[in-house]
């Protein structure tokens, strides 16, 4: 007899898996494990196996071989309605926005426009003077890291530790305090040499400075600003001036035929939002008002609000680096908006 192949006081998964394949198929036999291992993921794995799903021929001619349903199982607890945990807050917030079918909603509106408030002016002006104070940081590690600045220490620290160091205990306390004496001295020297920058950036955020040299009768200047939110991110100030000189006589042109340029003294934007292109609207925005002002050129002030440099020029290669960058970025923008609106002015006389 089949039954006398299984002790059901033992486990019942060893015991099936031992049986020959004919035998691991009688139904009734998984039932009757159940009333004693109510396993219910074992009972579905045994009775969905391909050795249950015998020939119905063969099944009406044998009294307990018949096919096992899934429903003829008892139900899991694992599957119970009354244990599972409600839903949560945040699984209900997500559910609710996949179905509103915005994910974005809650992320604010970043805008790029002419400043026309004194609130977002001051703003401003307060991000231009917070980027010439970072200058400082930016040249203080120019200093410290640079490989001339670098040899020097260490061929100090060598000569220092040759002179006071002769093999004894005693000799290696003397050693280390001089060593921190010297670095101690040289990080005051940074702070001195790099102070500068605090001194411009109070110059600079100020309205002094918005109006310093305005010629006269000339529009004042413009400040334009990105805001994500409500908070000022970038900031760029365009001032329009007259060209002096003609450009065959090099005499000045009388005041109807003047022409217009575009001077950028400001141009910078958070750190933390550098990188993704918010300066770059802010370009392209003074490349337009200064188009639509009649502008032939635009180009960056000589004396721009970053321009200030209190090093020695062996120093100063990071800021050259980005100032040459920002300016074939302007170079770029100009030309590329320009073409767009010569084209649409042809486009419109055709």
């Amino acid at each position: 007899m089949v039954g006398t192949l299984v002790n059901c006081s033992e486990p019942i998964l060893p015991k099936i898996i031992s049986l020959r394949p004919s035998t691991r198929c009688v139904p009734w036999l998984y039932r009757d494990s159940l009333q004693r291992y109510p396993d219910y993921d074992l009972a579905i794995a045994l009775a969905e196996s391909p050795c249950s799903r015998l020939d119905s021929s063969r099944n009406l001619h044998h009294p307990h071989l018949h096919t096992v349903d899934r429903q003829d199982l008892p139900p899991s607890p694992t599957m119970s309605s009354e244990t599972s945990p409600p839903p949560t807050d945040d699984a209900v917030a997500l559910v609710s926005d996949e179905q509103d079918g915005d994910p974005l909603k809650d992320i604010p509106p970043l805008t790029t426009y002419p400043a026309t408030t004194e609130e977002d002016q001051i703003e401003a002006l307060r991000l231009i003077a917070d980027s010439i104070a970072q200058q400082r940081q930016s040249a203080s590690k120019a200093l410290i890291f640079h490989p001339i600045n670098g040899s020097l220490f260490v061929g100090l620290l060598a000569i220092i530790t040759r002179l006071l160091y002769h093999g004894r205990r005693s000799d290696m306390m003397l050693v280390g305090t001089t060593w921190s004496g010297i670095l101690m001295a040289g990080l005051v020297s940074v702070r001195l040499f790099t102070g500068k920058y605090l001194f411009m950036a109070e110059e600079t955020g100020t309205w002094g400075w918005l109006g310093k040299d305005v010629e006269e009768g000339a529009e004042k200047d413009s400040v334009i600003v990105s805001v994500f939110g409500e908070e000022v991110i970038g900031a760029l100030v365009l001032r329009l001036v007259s060209a002096d000189e003609d450009e065959t006589g090099g005499k000045r042109r009388s005041k109807r035929d003047r022409r217009q340029k575009g001077v950028i003294r400001a141009w910078t934007v958070k750190r933390r939002y550098r990188g993704k292109g918010i300066g770059t609207g802010l370009l392209e925005e003074a490349v337009k008002c200064a188009l639509e002002k009649g502008c032939e050129e635009i180009e960056f002030a000589d004396d721009h609000a970053n321009s200030g440099r209190v090093l020695w020029p062996m120093f100063n290669g990071r800021f050259d680096r980005g100032e040459r960058r920002g300016r074939e970025k302007l170079k770029q923008v100009w030309v590329e908006m320009e073409g767009e609106k010569k084209g649409k002015g042809r486009s419109k006389r055709g």
